[in-house]
Order: structure tokens, then C-alpha cells, then sequence
């Protein structure tokens, strides 16, 4: 009997560790390439100390951008039940959404919303040219965490979805004069993203067939779709039109 238990509290340790390590290999996450200045214009020469969109390359990151390095709630606090990391608390200001992307607004000043399920509500949000809090930076409309815009135009950020298998979603390149910018999008092996110009157009830009795609975009609003990929897909890694 005795020994028995001891079989049975050795791998219940064991089983704990497992799911523990799982949890720390999770967070491990690669280091994402520096903006280029090659085609695309993407952003300039990158400041020095600037964070370059490396999620998680140093100590200080976590609390210089606002991210919460390993949590079990969404980007508004509430509880999720997947463990996730380096999700960036998010806030709502119906006002200064409103200001921005209300019927009233610049109509050259960029807002962004979601179709189908994908949301704000799982995600990481990093500066990329400049060193910024995207948490103040980013003003949802409510907490649906649909709908959302910048408190500055000129901020160039990716969104990263972390419950649609990681791809990214970059915004670089506004022109006040004209309201247009560039988009990068970036798909992984089981992870699709695409940009519509209304919720139920044709996609503008996706990355369906390839991993690394983009285009110079002029609306007020576009739409922003992620889904799982229905199957592991031959995709090219790059169509040259994004960066």
C-alpha cells in the first residue's frame, strides 16, 4: 500500500512538472527582425534602445510596454482560461474613440475593427519604429474589443493574435495629407490573417496561399479577420508587397 502511494505521488509530481515546463516553453518566443527601410518604406532607421518588435528579447521589456509576461486573463483583465503571454492590457474610451472614428471624425484618420470572431481580447500590441506604451496608445471603442483606433495616427505597431495560432498584423507608414498608410500582415503554419475594406468585402490583403504579404492602403476603416488554416497549406514565404 505504501508503495503503491509513493508510485502515485511520484507521478503526480512528474505530471506537474510537465505541465509546468509546457507552460514556460509557451512563453519562449523568437526574436522578431528589426524594421527595414527597404521597399515598403518600413518606418525608418529604428531608434536606439527601440524595442524593434522583439516580444520578450530582454528583462525590461515586459514593464517598459505594459505587457503581462504570463496571465490567465484577457487584454481587459477578465479571466480567460488558457494561460497566455505577453498579453497587453488594453483600455476603453468610448470619447476619444469617438472623436476619432464617430461620424463626425477626420475622415483620413485610420480605425480599425474585427469580422467573424477575432477580437482585441487575446493579443499583443508592440511598438515598432518608437519606443511607446501601446496601452495608452491603442483606444477601444467598448469591451467587445472589436472596434478600435490610435491616439496617435502616426504610432506603427503589430498586433499579434495569440488564440488564432500567432499571426501578425502591422500598421506602418501614415500619410496624414492623404489618410493613406501601409500594412503588413504576417501568417504562420496554422495561423490566417486577412484585411478587408468592409465587413463582409473581399480581402485586400491575406495570407492565405502565402506567409508575408502586404499593401499601401487608403480607407478610413478596414477589417481585420484571423482564423485557424483548415489544413497545414504549401504556402510561399513572401509575394513582395509587404516590407
Amino acid at each position: 500500500m505504501i508503495l503503491f502511494f509513493k508510485v502515485v505521488m511520484s507521478y503526480s509530481a512528474k505530471m506537474l512538472l510537465t505541465m509546468a515546463l509546457v507552460s514556460f516553453v509557451h512563453c519562449i518566443v523568437e526574436e522578431e527582425p528589426a524594421p527595414s527601410t527597404g521597399r515598403g518604406g518600413g518606418g525608418g532607421e529604428e531608434e536606439e534602445g527601440s524595442p524593434g518588435g522583439a516580444r520578450g528579447s530582454s528583462t525590461g521589456s515586459s514593464s517598459m510596454f505594459g505587457y503581462v509576461p504570463f496571465t490567465n486573463a484577457d487584454t481587459l483583465g477578465h479571466y480567460y482560461p488558457s494561460t497566455y503571454c505577453d498579453i497587453t492590457p488594453l483600455k476603453v474610451d468610448s470619447k476619444e474613440f469617438d472623436k476619432r472614428c464617430g461620424p463626425a471624425s477626420d475622415p483620413k484618420w485610420p480605425c480599425f475593427s474585427h469580422n467573424g470572431e477575432s477580437t482585441m481580447q487575446m493579443v499583443t500590441v508592440e511598438p515598432w519604429t518608437s519606443p511607446l506604451n501601446m496601452s495608452d496608445e491603442i483606444v477601444l471603442k467598448d469591451d467587445q474589443a472589436m472596434e478600435f483606433t490610435l491616439r496617435n495616427a502616426t504610432d506603427e505597431f503589430t498586433i499579434e493574435y495569440a488564440t488564432a495560432r500567432y499571426p501578425k498584423f502591422r500598421f506602418y507608414g501614415y500619410e496624414p495629407t492623404t489618410g493613406c498608410y501601409k500594412i503588413h500582415l504576417s501568417g504562420t503554419e496554422h495561423g490566417r490573417i486577412h484585411v478587408t475594406l468592409t465587413e463582409d468585402g473581399d480581402a485586400e490583403i491575406d495570407t492565405k496561399n502565402v506567409r508575408e504579404t502586404g499593401k499601401r492602403l487608403c480607407s478610413k476603416w478596414i477589417y481585420i479577420g484571423t482564423r485557424w488554416r483548415d489544413t497545414i497549406t504549401t504556402m510561399a514565404e513572401d509575394d513582395g508587397r509587404g516590407i
